[in-house]
């Protein structure tokens, strides 16, 4: 991979390279609607039963799952594992509890899905059988039961807020004795599947309120958003740099003339260091699942990897744009491009056979590629915008249906991205100082005057808590300054300014952590 560096790219290259960006749909499988219990009119004394914290997986093993743990309740121990959703077809707005048990040493147990509203509301439900009810107890004797619930909208109140347990006591009677955190259930389990198997009944005897360890969320404070590394490439030297909790990382991989598209190509729920080739229509990428870190030079951490941990992938030609994203919902990004000369999306999905689809103006050289999310159901949609006249036709991949929408014009930059947290992709545009978003939760545009006309747009989930923050980069006095306002607290992360990068780096937009 040897070739002589060509000269430095003009701001309108890097501009291209930063729309590239903008446009790839990452997964990422976190909570849908973090402050949705918070908006609410309820309060946690609403809740029956003792009030229990979440623990806050993202702290854990750099995020990644399956994580287990134990829970020790007054009177019970119960093991919690939270697992990603993304491969039950989960949404992010969808969260599924199971409920693992053994009659023969337990007694009966029930988890309620809990609103409030004249009180409470029993909304939904999972609950063993009552013993000596002549039921048919399964070979092992072990009870196994889910249940798939959805988020409270406030404006809605048959659906739930956070979970309740309750266990027979006196007489056999089902008594509400638990209930978790409504302020950060559904920020930190949105989209997962959460099994609770019983593990003890009274053989422990802990005091309420509970101790909370580091990685676990008080009771009353809301979960703090992980900062996700701010990443840039460098194509004077084909360098990946990440600020991987506060210590750079670097990894050497791609010319000056590739373009970044990094994405979960091998599935791992990590991001892929991966470049795409205009002059060859190459696809090279680190597969994370494969490769491995070590200490490597200058005192920093480096990829470290054999040809097995390399995918290389011939998919396009000179004059396409890369559009990579998870077009047939398997969770792993597909090799993709758009043809501006005839329309046309070129897709090799990681589940099948290749396809292409015409989608955009014959020779649309004023279309813009945007796919996303647009309908929710876990597959990228064919999108393009047209930049004159403000125009969007999104694709329903679900649907097969075209739906319209009219936003910007001449002088925007289209920046779509899950700004709601509903687990569809909000279109949005950007000018000078001025944001403009359709939320798809509402339909309602959202106006927010925020930033400089010099900056480039790099929107993302930056603090993973299901909703793409506002965030913007420029080149400045000789140094890259990146400016994010978090969602989910509204300021913007330190250091101010957040100096990372020099002239002429191209920023990545966040998605999944890298390995």
């Amino acid at each position: 991979m040897k070739r002589k560096i060509s000269s430095k790219l003009s701001r309108l290259t890097m501009l291209t390279k930063s729309l590239v960006m903008s446009t790839i749909a990452l997964a990422v499988s976190l909570a849908a609607s973090g402050n949705a219990a918070a908006q609410c009119i309820y309060t946690p004394s609403d809740v029956p039963g003792f009030q229990y914290p979440l623990r806050d997986w993202r702290l854990i093993n750099r995020g990644r799952l399956p994580q287990t743990y134990f829970w020790a309740a007054t009177e019970d121990e119960v093991q919690i594992t939270v697992e990603d959703g993304a491969s039950l077809g989960l949404k992010m707005n969808e969260m599924q509890i199971r409920l693992v048990i053994n009659l023969n040493q337990h007694w009966q147990k029930e988890i309620v899905a809990w609103n409030a509203r004249d009180g409470y509301m029993w909304s939904k439900s999972i609950a063993t059988p009552a013993p000596y009810e002549g039921v048919v107890v399964p070979p092992d004797g072990i009870w196994r039961m889910s249940m798939t619930i959805t988020p409270n909208t406030c404006g809605r109140h048959d659906v739930p807020m956070t979970i309740v347990f309750r266990k027979a006591k006196a007489f056999g009677v089902l008594t509400t004795v638990y209930s978790l955190d409504i302020t950060n259930l559904w920020a930190l389990w949105g989209g997962k599947r959460v099994t609770f198997t019983w593990v003890r009944d009274r053989d422990v005897s802990n005091p309420y309120l509970p101790a909370c360890s580091p990685a676990c969320v008080p009771l009353g404070m809301r979960a703090r958003g992980v900062v996700a590394d701010r990443a840039f490439w460098r194509p004077s030297t084909g360098d990946w740099w990440f600020d991987a909790s506060g210590r750079p990382l670097r990894q050497q991989w791609g010319y000056p003339d590739d373009i970044p598209v990094a994405g979960d190509y091998d599935g791992d729920k990590l991001t892929d260091v991966a470049v795409w080739r205009p002059s060859t229509g190459e696809w090279w990428i680190i597969n994370s699942s494969k490769a491995v870190v070590t200490k490597q030079f200058d005192d920093y951490d480096s990829f470290a990897f054999g040809w097995e941990a390399v995918t290389r992938k011939q998919w396009g030609q000179s004059g396409d744009i890369p559009v990579p994203a998870d077009y047939d919902g398997d969770g792993r990004t597909d090799f993709a491009v758009w043809r501006p000369s005839t329309g046309d999306w070129w897709i090799c999905p990681s589940s099948g056979t290749w396809l292409c689809t015409a989608w955009g103006t014959l020779g649309g050289s004023r279309d813009i590629p945007v796919p996303g999310d647009y309908d929710g159901d876990g597959r990228t949609d064919f999108a393009v915008w047209t930049q004159v006249t403000g125009k969007l036709q999104v694709v329903s991949s679900y649907a097969r249906s075209v739906t319209t929408q009219w936003l910007g014009g001449s002088g925007y930059v289209p920046v779509p991205a899950d700004y709601d947290g509903d687990g569809r992709t909000d279109f949005a545009v950007r000018t000078a100082g001025e944001w403009k978003i359709v939320y798809s939760s509402t339909g309602n545009l959202i106006t927010t005057g925020w930033c400089c006309a010099d900056q480039l747009p790099v929107p993302g989930d930056y603090d993973h808590d299901g909703r793409a923050d506002l965030a913007e980069w420029t080149s400045y006095l000789g140094h890259g300054d990146w400016l994010v306002q978090l969602s989910s607290t509204g300021s913007f992360p330190g250091p101010y300014p957040y100096y990372w990068g020099m002239p002429g780096d191209v920023p990545i937009k966040p998605g999944p952590m890298f390995q």
